[in-house]
C-alpha cells in the first residue's frame, strides 16, 4: 500500500440515484389502480384453491362437488392472474 493512498471514507462517496425508483404497496399513484384489487383477489383465490385442494386430498375425492369448486377456483384464479399480467405489462 502506497504511503500517500487516501483512506477511504464512505462520507466521500457520491450519492447515486437507483436507476429503478422505490415503489412503497400497491397504491402507487404510477401503478394501474385495479391491480391492487386483483392482487388482494388472486391471494384469496389461492388460499381457497390451497384450502379446497387439501381437502380434496383428505378426502380422497369422494366428494364430487368439493372436486368440482377446487377446479372452478382454480380456473377462477388462472383468469385473475392473467388480467393481472395484461394489466401490469401495460402500466
Amino acid at each position: 500500500m502506497h504511503s500517500d493512498a487516501q483512506p477511504h471514507h464512505r462520507g466521500s462517496l457520491p450519492h447515486h440515484r437507483h436507476p429503478y425508483p422505490r415503489r412503497h404497496g400497491l397504491a402507487h399513484q404510477n401503478l394501474h389502480p385495479t391491480l391492487g384489487r386483483l392482487a388482494i383477489a388472486a391471494t384469496t383465490l389461492l388460499v381457497c384453491q390451497i384450502s379446497l385442494g387439501v381437502a380434496t386430498f383428505y378426502l380422497h375425492l369422494q366428494v364430487e362437488p368439493l372436486t368440482v369448486a377446487h377446479h372452478t377456483t382454480g380456473a377462477a384464479l388462472l383468469g385473475t392472474l392473467v388480467v393481472f399480467a395484461t394489466l401490469a405489462m401495460r402500466d
